[in-house]
């Protein structure tokens, strides 16, 4: 039985050493001896379990026989399941399959170099991924193999010495006041009743596509004087890496900031009673059936289940078409060139918002708040996208008080 400096028993495979002042630990594992070194028992008993971990899953000190495929699901499980949200992993596992795990992933961690991660990169650029999600994949890559550094399986970290491309990043697609307006008068018809509430809140509130589909009736007051929206959860849509199947789940916001309450337009008040009313007629059908702890969602399908993005963004493609192919007609009939609207996604619109309360002179502090924004950079990030009149606008102001002040 072996006892630690004060007497007491020490766990099984952990001996004090008074001589070194160290606690050893130590192990046999298919006929080999590991031995590891600490200061205080409870590093050692970490240390003895990761060492045990590592020689169970063959990691142990054999970088020349570790597939990066393999660090990487063992580096996943280790170090983010349970960690970060499910949705981040599935970002993580999707990114590495798509791109990683065939050309590279079969590689042994010893033999990849710095001159193979940016023939990677490159050819991903040629394939269109998104700046976003490059970054996104850089950073992953860079912290498995730096994990794979600290667990001495190699010497260095291949990702440091990369050289990512420089990509064009497209100007952000918002919508102008005209248009906003165009298309807030166009989507009124009885036929897009069923989706004008939910495209009328996301213009009126800044709200994340996520934010809109998780809000429940109990998140709204709008009996008070003062009516508000308060964001408290995002619905997500998880795939189930062995069975593929898809289940959705809330998740609370990112960050503290994302939890907030938003005053609410009369216009979005107004929306939202007619989607109450959708919801009336809807739940006489007699197939008003949500699922349990999915009740009470203001923008769910017809059944009451939750809806995904992708319906929203569609009826909102459609709207556009349709609103394009009557405007040709129109001009044709009028003689003029047609005021064609370009497409938008979903995330244009919560661009857009943030532009009409910088162009209506909100302080950037409040517009942070509304949008859930971390930092108060990403806000001030969006006065790119004020339109050129309300800039000149803005200077002739300038112009004044300095005139006033000679």
């Amino acid at each position: 039985m072996a006892l630690d400096k004060n007497g007491k028993e020490l766990p099984k495979g952990i001996t004090w050493l008074p001589k070194k002042g160290l606690y050893m630990g130590r192990f046999q594992y298919e006929g080999q001896s590991y031995a590891v070194y600490a200061k205080t028992l409870k590093e050692a008993k970490k240390k003895l379990a990761d060492q045990k971990y590592e020689a169970e899953h063959g990691l142990s000190g054999k970088a020349d026989r570790i597939t990066l495929n393999e660090w990487f699901d063992t580096w996943l499980k280790t170090y983010k399941t349970g960690k970060v949200k499910n949705t981040t992993i599935g970002t993580y596992t999707a990114l590495y399959d798509r791109f990683v795990r065939e050309p590279l992933g079969g590689r042994y961690l010893a033999k990849i170099r710095t001159v193979e991660i940016q023939r990677l990169y490159n050819e991903i650029i040629d394939k269109g991924l998104s700046p976003k999600y490059l970054k996104t994949l850089h950073n992953t890559l860079s912290n498995v193999f730096k994990m794979a550094a600290n667990n001495d399986l190699i010497a260095k970290n291949p990702c440091t010495q990369t050289i990512r491309p420089t990509i064009d990043t497209p100007e952000r697609r918002v919508l102008t006041a005209s248009e906003q307006s165009r298309l807030l008068s166009y989507i009124r018809q009885e036929k897009y009743k069923n989706i004008e509430p939910a495209i009328t809140v996301l213009l009126g509130t800044g709200l994340r596509i996520g934010e809109l589909l998780g809000m429940k009736w109990e998140d709204l007051d709008l009996e008070s004087g003062e009516k508000t929206l308060t964001v408290r959860r995002t619905l997500v849509r998880t795939t189930n890496k062995e069975t593929q199947e898809k289940r959705f789940t809330f998740q609370e916001p990112k960050t503290a900031s994302g939890t907030r309450t938003i005053p609410l337009q009369e216009s979005v008040v107004k929306a939202l009673r007619r989607q109450k009313i959708n919801q009336a007629h809807h739940k006489l059908s007699g197939r008003w059936n949500p699922p349990t702890g999915f009740e009470g969602l203001v923008f769910s399908g017809k059944k009451g289940q939750p809806q995904w993005r992708s319906c929203i963004a569609g009826s909102l493609d459609k709207i556009i078409t349709a609103m394009n192919e009557g405007e040709k007609e129109l001009a044709i009939k009028e003689h003029r060139p047609p005021v064609i609207m370009e497409h938008i996604n979903l995330h244009a619109c919560r661009h857009s918002f943030a532009t009409r309360c910088l162009e209506a002179g909100i302080a950037p502090k409040i517009v942070q708040s509304w949008l859930g924004h971390s930092s108060i950079e990403i806000t001030l990030d969006l006065y790119s996208h004020v339109n050129q009149d309300v800039s000149f606008e803005n200077m002739r102001r300038l112009e004044a008080v300095l005139s006033g002040a000679v």
